[in-house]
């Protein structure tokens, strides 16, 4: 049925309540192609009401004029205009989800349809429909946020597992900055997922255990946290019970990590042959943290015992004596860490990819058989204070941030991805490349860079602080002096020898502990 143009009205309960930004490529499409789907409207008195079709009937208007009497191709319904509305709607693409939520939960509410009939009606699964439910059940504010775009679906999906005083909470301690990691660890810390529970599956107790469902995904949380601590605590307490008749003695630490214990392991050593002494000589401690899901003990053995019989063994040479590559776990992983660092400086100064093999290693990190798309940021860490190298790679990711962001700011409505088209290729290239090695392993870059970069690092990559060197035994100090050829007294002692090395290193000399570590059999 032909109507004329200026007998038709928008919707005022129009489905779609977030508001497109720009007409410019329906308005050129219906000029070079006319007009594609008829209009749904139904009679309103003298005139019709738009079901659906608000956007091209706004696009006529531009063509046309608002007072135009241009026949326009219609379909007439008489009844169930919202769900025919919604239909029309989601065929498409570019419905909110908050609007398809939206009358999806009046369409439950009145009892005449359910979640199965209507995924059928439209196409979707039951699990979708109760999703939109939910969707629709968040608080006003946050609602508000997602249709003015200030948190995406996955944001707004989080606090579907709230209810909605603990949503105002959040919602208002967001102070408008809507991070998606942010909240999620929020949430998180809240509640406490399935694979945190630290009882096994097959004891007695997991069977007390009660777990509901996320709707937006397949992970599972405890319903009752405040039952879980009391039988997980019950576990704790049978395992310490039992662990107290094997060994020495257990120190239960509760949720403190073993290097804030120090009263208690200053005295305990986890350097000792397996072999020579039994459970019952050994000590452990015991961390358990509920809300990490970590339980696990360590065994330690007391320095006084094992001095005089460690002794005996290195001079009978049944220990291997210390070489400069046995380090302690911390010097360990801050070394490993300031190499990461450095080997990535060196891959950005040295590596110089075609187009191409920037799309390539961006597709390689991305895109795996075994698990979801990611991207998150791999920064090195640094605990101890060693002089850490600068992030070129990362510098750079920010200088393509802060482009983005003014753009965005000077171009309010538009996609992100208009940006990064008027850059060019390269430019685009040259972005997924930075965000992909930003966004890689230690692990992932050293292979990388075997495999492909072959990027060589400065040989005074290494740049220890007296923190890290005072970490090695005297005898290993000697040792270090000997490789970096300082001279030293048999009269100095520990400090001495550590304030040499520092100034050493300082002055230009340097060792490469990595070669250490390649070399131990």
């Amino acid at each position: 049925m032909k109507i004329p143009l200026n007998q038709l009205k928008p919707d005022p309960n129009n489905i779609r309540k977030v508001k497109a930004n720009n007409l410019d490529a329906l308005i050129a499409s219906i000029q070079s192609r006319d007009l594609l789907h008829n209009l749904v409207v139904k009679k309103n008195g003298t005139g019709y009401i738009i079901i659906d079709g608000n956007r091209r009937f706004k696009a006529l208007q531009e063509i046309h004029g608002a007072e135009s009497i241009e026949p326009v191709e219609c379909k007439v319904i008489d009844e169930h205009d919202r769900e025919v509305g919604l239909h029309a709607n989601m065929m498409r693409e570019g419905m909110h989800p908050l609007d398809e939520s939206d009358v999806i939960f009046k369409l439950c509410e009145d009892g005449t349809e359910d979640f199965d009939s209507i995924a059928k009606r439209f196409g979707q699964t039951g699990k979708w429909v109760q999703q939109r439910v939910a969707l629709s059940e968040l608080i006003p504010a946050v609602k508000k946020a997602f249709r003015n775009c200030e948190m995406n679906l996955g944001t707004a999906s989080l606090f579907t597992r709230l209810n909605k005083t603990q949503q105002s909470e959040l919602f208002k301690s967001c102070e408008g900055d809507y991070d998606y990691r942010d909240i999620k660890w929020q949430i998180d810390n809240a509640q406490v997922m399935k694979d945190k529970v630290i009882i096994p599956t097959n004891h007695k107790l997991y069977k007390d255990i009660e777990f509901e469902g996320d709707l937006f995904s397949d992970r599972q949380y405890v319903a009752n946290v405040d039952q879980l601590q009391k039988l997980q605590m019950e576990y704790v307490e049978d395992k310490i019970a039992y662990w107290s008749k094997r060994f020495e003695k257990v120190h239960y630490l509760e949720d403190t990590p073993v290097y804030e214990a120090t009263n208690i392991v200053k005295h305990l050593t986890k350097d000792f042959d397996k072999k020579t002494y039994k459970d019952a000589d050994l000590q452990i401690t015991v961390h358990y943290d509920w809300r990490r899901g970590e339980f696990y003990m360590q065994k330690w053995l007391d320095k006084r015992k094992a001095s005089a019989a460690e002794i005996e063994a290195v001079e009978n040479g049944e220990v291997p004596e210390l070489t400069l590559a046995d380090m302690s776990n911390p010097q360990h992983q801050e070394m490993i860490q300031m190499h990461f660092g450095a080997l990535r400086n060196a891959i950005y100064n040295q590596h110089k990819p075609e187009p191409q093999y920037m799309l390539g290693y961006f597709c390689g990190l991305l895109f795996t058989p075994y698990s979801n798309i990611s991207a998150e940021p791999v920064t090195p860490s640094f605990e101890n204070g060693l002089n850490k190298p600068s992030n070129l790679f990362e510098n750079e990711l920010h200088e393509i941030k802060v482009a983005l962001a003014s753009w965005v700011e000077q171009n309010p409505g538009l996609p992100r991805a208009s940006f990064f088209i008027g850059k060019g290729y390269q430019y685009c290239c040259r972005a997924l490349y930075v965000r992909s090695i930003v966004s890689s392993t230690e692990g992932e870059t050293n292979e990388m860079n075997e495999l492909m970069y072959k990027s060589k690092l400065d040989k005074n990559w290494f740049q220890p602080d007296y923190n890290w060197i005072k970490k090695y035994k005297t005898t290993q100090l000697y040792m270090l002096c000997n490789e970096l050829k300082i001279k030293y007294s048999e009269r100095d002692k520990k400090g001495d020898l550590v304030e040499k090395i520092v100034a050493s290193i300082r002055d230009g000399k340097s060792y490469d502990p990595i070669e250490l570590l390649k070399n131990v059999k």
